[in-house]
Order: structure tokens, then C-alpha cells, then sequence
């Protein structure tokens, strides 16, 4: 009697050990898979601000940076962006800006300093007194 209850208590101690290492392996399997699932279902496309070429059959929903005007009296669009995000750097020479169907941050030179305006969709707008440099461009 003692034997057997050592044997049933020795395999039953297995049968202990082998479910914990089961169990051990599905809880890390468990684990490593909804850490994987929280990874993917927290991950956001970055919204990325880019510059399609203004010639675009889309191009009048753009933001659209107007040149000075040539001596027809035409300005031109210079450069245009589109989606969400900021763009930096430097685009001289401009007059104005059209906002297509954007709620826009312009950030500009001009003889008087740097000055930022923000503009709502569909507007329209002359920058500064003549001819400016554009350093900023925000799509909201």
C-alpha cells in the first residue's frame, strides 16, 4: 500500500510538473501573442504631409503656394501639398497661398520678420506686402 501510494503520488507529481510546464508554455505563448495583438492595434499610420505636383486633375483641393504673378498678371502655383502634417524649408518668391479644402498654418518672411497666419479652408490669401519666402506649411 505504501508502494503504490508512493507510485500514485509520483506520477500524479508528473502529471503536476508536465501540466505547470504546459501550462507555463501556453501562458508565455499567451502573453507573446497579445503583446504582438497590443502592438498591432496600437500601431497608427503616421500622417505624412506630401507635395503632389499641382497639375493634378485633385490639385484645386490642395494647398496650393501661388508665385508672383508673371507679367500677365497670373500667379501660378509654385508648389502644393496635401494630408495632414507640417512641411519646412524654404519656397521664395511667393504672393499668396489658396487652402483648397485644408485648415492651413503658413509660416513666412518677409522685409518685417517671420510671421505665421492660419487660414481656414478655401481660402484665398495674399502673403505680406509683395513678394515673400514661405519656411512652413501645416495641414491640420
Amino acid at each position: 500500500m505504501e508502494t503504490a501510494t508512493t507510485s500514485s503520488i509520483g506520477f500524479v507529481g508528473k502529471d503536476r510538473i508536465m501540466i505547470t510546464r504546459t501550462r507555463a508554455a501556453l501562458g508565455s505563448a499567451a502573453i507573446a501573442a497579445i503583446a504582438a495583438a497590443g502592438t498591432v492595434a496600437t500601431a497608427v499610420p503616421a500622417l505624412a504631409i506630401d507635395s503632389p505636383p499641382c497639375s493634378d486633375s485633385g490639385a484645386s483641393g490642395y494647398v496650393r503656394v501661388m508665385n508672383d504673378p508673371d507679367g500677365d498678371g497670373v500667379h501660378t502655383a509654385v508648389q502644393c501639398f496635401a494630408n495632414a502634417g507640417t512641411w519646412n524649408g524654404s519656397i521664395p518668391g511667393i504672393a499668396g497661398v489658396e487652402t483648397g479644402v485644408n485648415r492651413t498654418s503658413i509660416t513666412y518672411n518677409d522685409d518685417d520678420g517671420q510671421h505665421t497666419v492660419d487660414l481656414p479652408d478655401g481660402a484665398d490669401s495674399q502673403l505680406g506686402d509683395g513678394s515673400v519666402e514661405v519656411v512652413s506649411v501645416t495641414i491640420h
